[in-house]
């Protein structure tokens, strides 16, 4: 049981690091809202999981199913909405106008 949560572990940092890597870099077009969501998302799938792992090996959080749940949710929903402004903001290509520094703010 060790190894698999290790792995486990292994997995939720690299997902935190790659979020919070993504939010300090000056990538090609990549919105500041969407490293935002990003980050914040990471974060809360983050926080579901702690609330899991104490619930269930240190001491039992009232209402715990719950606070996973809407940590969890949340989550999920702000790292997808992490894609869509980077895609539409992912320069040359920009369909609108975006916030990034390559292309000035100016769409295509």
């Amino acid at each position: 049981m060790v190894l698999p949560v290790a792995g486990y572990g292994l997995a939720i940092l690299l997902m935190i690091g790659t979020a919070s890597t993504r939010a300090f870099s000056y990538h090609l077009g990549i919105s500041n809202k969407s490293k935002l969501y990003a980050v914040l998302g990471a974060a809360l799938f983050v926080a579901s999981d702690t609330i899991i792992a104490l619930d269930k090996f240190a001491e039992p959080i009232p209402d715990a199913k719950f606070y996973v749940m809407v940590t969890y949710y949340l989550g999920q929903v702000l790292i997808a909405a992490s894609a869509w402004p980077a895609a539409a903001a992912s320069c040359p290509f920009c369909p609108a106008v975006c916030d990034c520094t390559c292309c000035n703010g100016k769409s295509n």
